[in-house]
């Protein structure tokens, strides 16, 4: 098969979606910054516990505000979205540019042509009097990816809002730890300040990833913020080359990895190597599904599967 039909068919990470989603939820830390500046260092400055507490609410409320879910909402429709109009028209290009057909229709209902219509056999003139010169198939509709894409946004609002909430802890936990230092108030501030503009502000996951004492981990809010971006774009990626590639008929695929040295040791070593969609890699699972999985599918077809697909309609 032609390259640019089997990439087509099981697209790669899709970096600059990734890193265009990251950049809007990435904002999440800067907002938090700003407020910290304003507010946080200034309490911290007096040496009056009650101010600290109520200048952490208040970058909190902040936060709340500015980067609420109603902003992530917006965010995560804008990408999503995109990403599967992207998809499609990449995935039906590179399908007709396979099985050497004209591709109509898509995933909605604007095709508009019944499970079984016929259209006449090459060289006969079609429905608008012109001869058909090529097989033509049909896309029935499929829900699946409008589903993926609002899943897409109901978790990032989710996981960003569970990020937002953290910031009020971390910051509190930050604090607490610089004070036993001993140094000033003016001291403390300086360095905290140090910190956070070096490292980002932090923020407290209660995820089930736990420290040996039991404490909730502490990760930066800009770095998750992205690291959420990136996991969440790929996951989509990889549902839409799933639900795609199987709707064609495609029933496996071959892993590839990005083959450099972020790729994970497991991942690698499946690399080149060929799975069913409906099992997957043992103990990996799908492209894009792993946490920060930047790997994708390539499809192993032939024309015969396309054409005997339930999910797609041969119109010569």
């Amino acid at each position: 098969m032609d390259r640019g039909a089997k990439e087509g068919l099981g697209q790669p990470f899709p970096k600059a979606r990734a890193e265009a989603y990251e950049a809007k939820l990435g904002q999440l830390g800067e907002i938090a910054m700003k407020s910290i500046k304003r507010k946080v260092i200034p309490a911290i400055r007096s040496g009056s516990d009650g101010a600290i507490e109520d200048a952490i609410d208040d970058v909190q409320n902040d936060v709340d505000r500015r980067f609420g879910d109603d902003v992530v909402e917006k965010y995560a429709d804008e990408a999503g979205e995109s990403l599967d109009e992207e998809h499609s028209a990449v995935f039906f290009a590179a399908l007709g540019l396979a099985i050497g057909s004209d591709i109509i229709g898509g995933d909605s209902e604007a095709l508009g042509v019944p499970r079984g219509a016929v259209l006449p056999p090459p060289g006969v003139a079609g429905p608008a009097g012109e001869p058909v010169s090529r097989a033509v198939i049909g896309v029935r509709v499929n829900p699946q990816p409008q589903m993926f894409a609002a899943e897409f946004t109901a978790e990032s609002v989710e996981y960003i809002g569970v990020l937002r909430a953290g910031i009020k802890e971390g910051l509190s936990d930050a604090i607490v730890r610089a004070q036993q230092f001993g140094d000033t108030p003016e001291e403390t501030a300086q360095r905290l300040l140090k910190i956070w503009e070096k490292n980002g502000v932090p923020s407290q996951i209660p995820i089930d990833r736990v420290k040996k004492n039991g404490e909730r981990i502490l990760v930066t809010a800009e770095n998750h913020a992205r690291f959420i971006a990136h996991d969440q774009i790929n996951k989509l990626n990889g549902r839409l080359n799933q639900t795609r590639q199987e709707a064609a008929g495609i029933t496996s695929f071959i892993w590839r990895t990005q083959q450099d040295d972020r790729v994970r040791p497991s991942h690698e070593e499946i690399e080149g190597q060929q799975f069913k969609w409906a099992e997957g890699a043992p103990g990996i699972g799908l492209p894009g599904e792993p946490y920060n999985c930047r790997c994708s599918a390539a499809p192993v077809i032939d024309k015969e599967q396309i054409l005997n697909s339930d999910d797609f309609v041969s119109l010569e």
